[in-house]
């Protein structure tokens, strides 16, 4: 992700867009990506950031799933106790699971936590973009987006989005009316080893559908590489 301000082209690559792939370049700044195509303008060379992959990238859109945090280290254990630890220790479990979430290609993580203002000081500390679900009054931060959870009502900027329990689904019981897939059970976060698990499942299409609709549902962008969307981009390098 860029600065704010900075521009950056990344050259000659592979692109999923949608369920093309294209041979081009990307051209972003922090906000939005800016132009894609075939070949980069020359003007676009003089950016801050340029990156020429020689083809042997392939970049796609970042993915989203919801997840808790503070209990990071002890994921897929229903007995532990975390009132043994202090704020900052919970803090370094919140740091080190977003640290693993991004290393999967979960741009856009979506927590629901028991601690929502740690959440949103290591978010903020660290300018990661992020969404906190949140049933009680806390702190709003810009740069973070929030959804408010009132007599098991999902709301979204005061828009109702429907019952909390039908929204956010468990892998085991995906569907067509989820919005956001729900690993908070998984012992991962690896997207690949989840993937496995709903194609097991014969979810396998609702799954690559889910972990990129909350950017429809939270109105970022359509979830897929495209003029205008916001670069939360994933980088294969497949250079030696």
């Amino acid at each position: 992700m860029s600065s704010e301000g900075y521009r950056t082209l990344i050259n000659n690559t592979y692109i999923l867009t949608g369920k093309t792939i294209i041979k081009g370049f990307l051209f972003f700044d922090n906000e939005k990506i800016i132009d894609i195509g075939t070949e980069a303008s020359p003007e676009y060379e003089l950016a801050e950031y340029v990156m020429d992959y020689e083809y042997k990238a392939v970049a796609l859109h970042g993915f989203s799933v919801a997840t808790r945090l503070s209990n990071y280290p002890f994921r897929g254990i229903s007995d532990y106790d975390l009132s043994t630890f202090t704020k900052e220790e919970i803090k370094k479990f919140i740091q080190a699971g977003l640290y693993e979430l991004i290393l999967n290609g979960i741009t856009l993580p979506i927590i629901i936590d028991e601690y929502p203002e740690l959440v949103a000081e290591v978010l903020r500390h660290f300018n990661i973009n992020g969404v906190i679900v949140s049933d009680t009054t806390i702190k709003t931060y810009p740069g973070i987006q929030y959804l408010f959870v009132e007599n098991n009502i999902v709301k979204y900027k005061d828009e109702r989005l429907g019952e909390f329990n039908k929204l956010f689904c468990r892998i085991n019981k995906v569907n067509d009316k989820c919005l956001f897939l729900d690993i908070s059970d998984l012992p991962t976060y690896n997207l690949s080893a989840i993937s496995l698990i709903a194609t097991r499942l014969g979810r396998e299409e609702t799954f690559m559908n889910l972990i990129t609709k909350p950017y429809k549902v939270l109105g970022i962008d359509n979830g897929v590489i495209d003029k205008g969307a916001k670069p939360d981009i994933i980088l294969y390098d497949l250079r030696d």
